[in-house]
């Protein structure tokens, strides 16, 4: 329910989905204010948490937390930033210090290659910040769609890697990309269809419409596509020798 109503159009659009098909666990933890224990207390400064919410309900396997900070405010949190009490103090009986690494994504992704034929700033920024240092994205070619399309394959065929391609002419980019051998390119507009579109073919190409896609949703998109795993091409699929 808060999710529902306080999230952004971004979060729900990717969450909600997921919570009512029983696809994902989001755990709620609340920071105490009343009678406070063990010094336990979430607070909030504007830019990051910080603290210990000892009440969690349905912690163990989250996806994500629904964290309420001493003031009263809500905060979604991707379960991979949270270290559950137990946790905590079984790495302080050890004397562990626990950092959170600003992106740990590059040890598990596949290089890849995101073109991008008339996209707006705003996704354009969302492409630029995961081919930061240890993002996903490892190269940027931008253009009209033919030549973008036509130089983002020729990279991907070179070494291996995988293609994005971001255009409001999907079609016409998939029919341009699977004129290349060795090119397998499919075209999905949310994660569970783009999962099911590579897994088919093992795709190495995949192609997105960016109209009415969110920030958060094409940057989850891309980071799985990164992270899905693909082989060589389905026997049925190869031409005869």
């Amino acid at each position: 329910l808060a999710l529902a109503q306080g999230g952004s159009e971004e979060l729900k659009a990717h969450w909600l989905p997921k919570i009512a098909k029983g696809g994902a666990q989001i755990a709620v933890a609340i920071a105490e204010t009343v009678e406070i224990r063990d010094q336990a207390g979430v607070d909030f400064d504007g830019a990051k948490l910080d603290g210990t919410a000892l009440f969690a309900i349905d912690f163990l396997g989250a996806d994500a937390f629904l964290v309420a900070d001493t003031g009263g405010r809500m905060h979604f949190v991707p379960g991979d930033a949270v270290v559950t009490p137990l946790v905590r103090d079984e790495l302080r009986q050890r004397n562990v210090r626990v950092e959170f690494a600003a992106d740990s994504r590059s040890s598990s992704t596949t290089g890849m290659v995101v073109v991008m034929a008339d996209v707006d700033d705003a996704l354009q920024r969302v492409v630029e910040t995961l081919a930061q240092p240890g993002g996903c994205v490892d190269q940027i070619v931008r253009g009209r769609l033919a030549q973008a399309v036509v130089t983002g394959i020729g990279r991907v065929r070179g070494d291996g890697r995988r293609a994005l391609i971001l255009t409001r002419s999907a079609h016409v980019a998939v029919c341009l990309a699977n004129r290349s051998p060795g090119v397998r390119a499919v075209t999905a507009q949310n994660e569970p269809a783009a999962r099911d579109a590579i897994r088919s073919v093992s795709a190495n190409v995949l192609v997105v419409d960016p109209a009415g896609i969110g920030d958060v949703a094409l940057s989850d998109l891309i980071t799985m596509f990164s992270r899905c795993e693909t082989s060589i091409c389905p026997a049925e699929l190869r031409e005869p020798a």
